[in-house]
């Protein structure tokens, strides 16, 4: 066991396991299994990468500049599709969303689109000067942390596609997310899922391991985490391993998915990304 003064902010438990030693360190929770970088870096640092050009190029795999308007169009249906029809299957009306971290802001345009109340926030300037001047969205240049809601406004989701990893003190961090969901409203949560057949395979070239990502996640601790500050789960959404599938030749790979899906097996070889939808009370 490493000789490190922390307690898991999710379980209190003081017992951790060195899972990542390459880049930087990773430290797993040994009883709950959360993920988290020691030693924490500095928000100046993380700051000064989600506003690099080089961040949005080689992350995100996009570049603002370069963007043709027919590759805007692209991402604002690609994305906002995915995440639209995913709570559609849960919410019938969907009234008010407010994204946190959205990036170009792609998916609160497809949102505003539709006649939905779409605002979020957006630590990177370069980000929010291109979401608001190509795509008129109501999008704040503010970190969770600094962000002011002193309008005290309230929205039915609240939605976090991989951002919640990214966040010094995700304690406080959820503090603030909660006091942005509505009574009866939804928290919508993407994160990459520690506990992944692809880690497992991959290891320490597990693609999420980054130097932004400070916590790391998995079905047990999130579902502990959000019943903690009020939430009750509704859906819980794995897909198969695209690591997993290359093993067998194309022919059979989709009814192996399909063979998976019906004995509700994705879970034991699931691909990077855990989502979970949750209802506040």
């Amino acid at each position: 066991m490493p000789n490190i003064d922390l307690a898991c902010f999710i379980c209190g438990n003081k017992s951790f396991s060195v899972v990542y030693d390459k880049k930087f360190k990773v430290l797993e929770c040994n009883n709950c299994k959360y993920g988290i970088m020691n030693p924490l870096p500095l928000k100046e640092d993380l700051d000064q990468i989600y506003n690099s050009v080089q961040y949005f190029s080689e992350h995100m795999q996009y570049d603002y500049k370069k963007l043709k308007p027919s590759e805007i169009n692209d991402l604002v249906l690609r994305i906002g599709s995915f995440h639209y029809n995913y709570l559609s299957k849960f919410i019938s009306t969907i009234k008010s969303i407010f994204e946190i971290g959205p990036g170009g802001g792609f998916n609160l345009k497809f949102f505003a689109d539709k006649n939905i109340n779409a605002e979020g926030i957006e630590t990177s300037t370069i980000s929010t000067e291109f979401a608001k001047s190509k795509l008129k969205i109501n999008l704040i240049n503010s970190s969770l942390e600094d962000f002011n809601n002193s309008a005290e406004k309230k929205y039915q989701v609240v939605m976090l596609n991989h951002v919640l990893e990214h966040f010094i003190d995700a304690k406080q961090a959820m503090m603030k997310i909660k006091s942005l969901v509505d009574e009866n409203g939804y928290l919508y949560i993407r994160v990459p899922d520690h506990n992944s057949y692809d880690r497992k395979a991959q290891k320490e070239n597990w693609p999420a391991y980054l130097p932004y990502h400070i916590s790391y996640f998995s079905q047990k601790n999130l579902v502990l985490l959000l019943k903690q500050f009020g939430f009750t789960i509704i859906d819980i959404y794995y897909y198969v391993s695209d690591e997993f599938m290359k093993k067998y030749p194309p022919f059979i790979r989709r009814p192996m998915v399909k063979a998976l899906e019906l004995f509700k097996a994705e879970k034991y070889f699931n691909g990077r990304t855990i989502t979970i939808l949750a209802k506040s009370w």
